[in-house]
């Protein structure tokens, strides 16, 4: 017998097929069902968006537009325009917008909410810095802020006074 088949026969004891049980193989699981979310709230454009209001005084005049809004806030773009020889030393503007709490931020001009988180709210912004230096004979200044309120006024009425 060659030293192979001498190998061989020593390992057909280990070598020999065998009936062995297996595990049956497991169920297959679901696939994975996506979770429901949370819910995002729909967001529907403001209407007030674009709507404007124009006064003047003293040969002063100014146009606030709201223009943007998103929830619990809003922006405002006021345009002030000097349409006689002589400087301005003041201006002041001041609209209705029913629930404002407070003023975020603003630029050109200082302003203040009265009656605040109220349906009586308004606003008030004074011309400063270069809100008002640069309110020169024959000039346009745009200046603007961003109001925390339930929602931007939907017909804003502005008011003006300027001072010469």
């Amino acid at each position: 017998m060659s030293p192979e088949r001498a190998k061989l026969a020593a390992l057909r004891l280990i070598l020999k097929p065998r009936n062995v049980p297996y595990p049956a193989a497991p169920a297959p699981t679901p696939a994975p069902q996506p979770s429901p979310g949370p819910t995002i709230p729909r967001y529907e454009p403001d209407p007030a968006v674009g709507t404007s209001s124009s006064a003047s005084d003293n040969g002063v005049s100014a146009t606030m537009t709201v223009a943007s809004a998103w929830p619990e806030k809003y922006q405002v773009a006021l345009a002030l325009t000097s349409s006689t020889n002589a400087p301005v030393r003041s201006w002041t503007a001041t609209w209705r917008s029913p629930g404002a709490s407070a003023v975020d931020s603003a630029w050109g001009m200082s302003c203040t909410v009265s009656s605040p988180a109220t349906s009586s709210a308004s606003i008030t912004c004074r011309g400063e810095d270069w809100g008002l230096a640069n309110l020169s004979p024959g000039a346009r200044v745009d200046v603007g802020l961003i109001v925390s309120a339930v929602r931007a006024p939907a017909a804003p009425r502005l008011a003006l006074a300027a001072t010469r």
